[in-house]
């Protein structure tokens, strides 16, 4: 006679394989399912999410339409001007000659089926000499951008003068004057958690600079790729008169050899793979000699990357000698918080669009102190870096030399 218990226990073993089978499955589909929810929820494109099981309360990340509309509208040379409403819309001001618009228009329309989205006009009013049009976008159903587009008058051929009637006249050239551009740098980023997060809340263009081996520079350069900010390696040097506060290995000193100096690059773009550019974190001496300097402009070179000279000394020399060398350089103008006060950062910020306003272009330097951050804020609140006021923020690549 069969034992029961021993039956059983062959049913179990023959039913265990299936059910651990089960499990693996189960798990990999809930993995799969969480991945997806939480790309979803970061503004990412999710096939099951946003074509099969289409949920409600989230939608694409403007973020990611509003940085390519800028480029667009960067690219296309016009004047525009725009900020973030308390409501999550971003507004737009753009100003397009006649001849442009309708090219333009039809970039726009080809950008939104990427993002789920469409556009609307929903007003239009001639005036004079221009026509204003209202236009709404919405992306996976939902207002995210107002767009205000003025269309100027192109250039018309002048009607022929009857000769008899022609009198002298004055001749009057309009001045046109140029928008300044400015460029701002945060740096220092890898220090503490979550500072990319506050940065991409001021809703510019910003440059952010990453120290390699600080604690979260890793995380921190991640999101600067995700919330498409640009990403800078902010590589230590050896000050004249203060001590490096990173280990030897991981900052150049004036024993550093090229070899090593290359070695510290590619580690560092192993961090920052993003980054095209580097900036000096302090330096003081290593700016100053060109023979060492040298050695550090050889190693960025190699790797392909742009050098900005943050000019933590006067007597450095290292932008004149990128330049030399034919990298792509720039240097720091205006340091926003030399002292960590509100309105010492607000002076700084009217040097920097004064010096922008007489140069075409300028560069500041910060760090994420809640004093420079808000002074930032209150800048583009108040207007003062308003396109209409003829002041863009761009990221410091767009000003290379």
């Amino acid at each position: 006679m069969t034992n029961p218990k021993r039956k059983l226990s062959k049913r179990a073993a023959r039913q265990s394989p299936l059910l651990l089978f089960v499990l693996f499955v189960f798990i990999a589909l809930m993995t799969v399912l969480t991945l997806e929810y939480l790309d979803y929820r970061q503004g990412k494109y999710s096939l099951i999410f946003t074509r099969i099981i289409k949920l409600k309360g989230f939608s694409v990340d403007q973020r990611h339409f509003n940085h390519d509309l800028l480029r667009m509208l960067d690219g296309a040379h016009v004047d525009f001007n725009w900020f973030y409403d308390r409501q999550g819309t971003y507004h737009f001001k753009i100003d397009t000659p006649a001849d442009q618009f309708t090219r333009l228009m039809a970039k726009l329309e080809k950008m939104l089926p990427r993002f789920s989205g469409r556009l609307e006009l929903t007003e239009s009013h001639r005036l004079q000499d221009r026509t204003l049009y209202l236009y709404k976008t919405y992306l996976d159903k939902r207002l995210s951008h107002l767009l205000l587009v003025e269309k100027t008058p192109g250039e018309k051929a002048a009607p022929p003068e009857n000769v008899e009637e022609r009198a002298p006249r004055e001749i009057t050239v309009p001045t046109v004057v140029p928008i300044a551009k400015i460029a701002f740098i945060i740096d220092d980023i890898g220090y503490r958690d979550r500072v990319v997060d506050e940065l991409a809340s001021l809703h510019i263009p910003l440059t952010v600079s990453v120290i390699p081996d600080a604690p979260f520079a890793r995380s921190e350069a991640r999101k600067i790729q995700e919330l498409k900010l640009e990403a800078l390696i902010h590589l230590p040097m050896e000050s004249k008169n203060s001590t490096n506060h990173t280990a030897a290995e991981e900052w150049i000193s004036s024993r550093s050899s090229l070899e090593d100096i290359s070695r510290m690059l590619k580690k560092a773009r192993a961090v920052i793979p993003w980054a095209r550019g580097v900036n000096n974190h302090m330096g003081s001496l290593i700016t100053s000699r060109p023979e060492l300097i040298v050695k550090v402009l050889q190693a960025i070179k190699q790797e392909n990357l742009f050098f900005i000279d943050s000019r933590t000394t006067s007597e450095s020399v290292a932008y004149e000698m990128a330049k030399g060398m034919k990298i792509k350089t720039l240097f720091r103008d205006v340091f926003l918080d030399d002292r960590q006060d509100y309105n010492r950062s607000r002076e700084q910020i009217n040097s920097l669009v004064n010096l922008a306003r007489k140069n075409g272009q300028a560069v500041a330097i910060g760090h994420p102190f809640p004093s420079t951050l808000a002074a930032i804020r209150d800048a583009i609140a108040s207007g003062d870096l308003a396109t209409d006021q003829r002041v863009a923020i761009v990221f410091a690549s767009t000003l290379l030399e």
